[in-house]
């Protein structure tokens, strides 16, 4: 299945917000995982303009080690 153009948006700005906490917060790029999940992984229900608005989401962990 084809990626839709919203998933792919959501792909690029991960890699970008990867991208700023390795080149300006000092994080180790090993410690950050980033995935989108928006399309397989909803949060809420599509059917509405209220639940796709939640399901635009990006998450990014960043394990300390702790």
């Amino acid at each position: 299945m084809k990626p839709s153009v919203s998933h792919r948006i959501q792909i690029l700005f991960l890699l970008f917000l990867g991208y700023l906490l390795v080149a300006y917060q000092n994080v180790n790029p090993s410690q950050i995982t980033s995935e989108g999940l928006g399309p397989s992984q909803p949060m809420a229900d599509n059917a509405t303009e209220a639940g796709r608005a939640l399901n635009r989401r990006v998450e990014i962990a960043v394990q300390t080690g702790e």
